[in-house]
């Protein structure tokens, strides 16, 4: 059972979490597969992963091994289709801006990411929360991306905090392993492909699971 401690800082992951992406993500996916005449393709393998490491294991699992500057470039090229998906269908989840608001109030808030800079700082434009956020890492700022802790031991440097004043929102197996690899507690969003169940989070150490990002607000108080 969840027990809320005495967190000072809630750190959201984006895609699935903040932001109903996974669609997109998958048409921009497929626009690739079919692009480059590709067989084998499932979405459930790479949800979480960083691009880059996403177009490696694709082609890889499809016999292809790519030189470092075709990975570079198809990375580039489903990058810009998931912006131009973006704008005609942004897909935010209902509510997420006025959720921000209230946490903000008690808690510093951040995102830690593999998704691009640009789309990032797109999404922040757009759903104009700039003003409440304190701390954004993206995929760009890592080495190492999830499931690797990087990324959140770097937003725990921004934010002046230690791993247990700390509370994050993940939907992938990815980013609760990242998480929790820092150690900071971990709710899980079944948001994303996890969406009938719960024993995958938990087993890979979420403390909760709630049904979508707002109700995180039912298990704070």
């Amino acid at each position: 059972m969840f027990r809320e401690k005495n967190y000072s800082a809630i750190i959201f992951d984006l895609d699935g979490v903040l932001l109903d992406t996974h669609k997109l993500h998958y048409i921009a996916y497929k626009k690739i597969i079919d692009e480059h005449n590709l067989n084998f393709f499932n979405y459930t393998d790479i949800v979480g992963v960083s691009t880059h490491v996403a177009i490696q294991k694709i082609f890889s699992l499809n016999g292809q091994n790519l030189s470092d500057e075709d990975i570079f470039n198809i990375t580039k090229m489903k990058q810009k289709y998931t912006m131009d998906f973006m704008e005609s269908d942004p897909s935010l989840y209902v509510g997420v801006f006025q959720l921000l608001e209230n946490l903000q109030i008690k808690y510093k808030i951040a995102i830690a990411t593999c998704a691009s800079n640009e789309r990032v700082s797109y999404f922040i434009s757009r759903t104009n929360i700039a003003a409440l956020l304190a701390g954004v890492r993206t995929i760009k700022d890592v080495i190492n991306p999830k499931p690797h802790p990087e990324i959140y031991e770097m937003i725990l440097c921004d934010l002046s905090i230690k791993p247990n004043e700390a509370l994050v929102v993940e939907d992938s197996i990815s980013g609760i392993q990242a998480a929790c690899s820092a150690g900071i507690d971990v709710i899980g969003v079944r948001t994303g492909q996890y969406r009938d169940e719960n024993k995958i989070l938990y087993d890979n150490g979420a403390k909760a699971v709630i049904n979508k990002v707002s109700d995180i607000l039912g298990i704070l108080k």
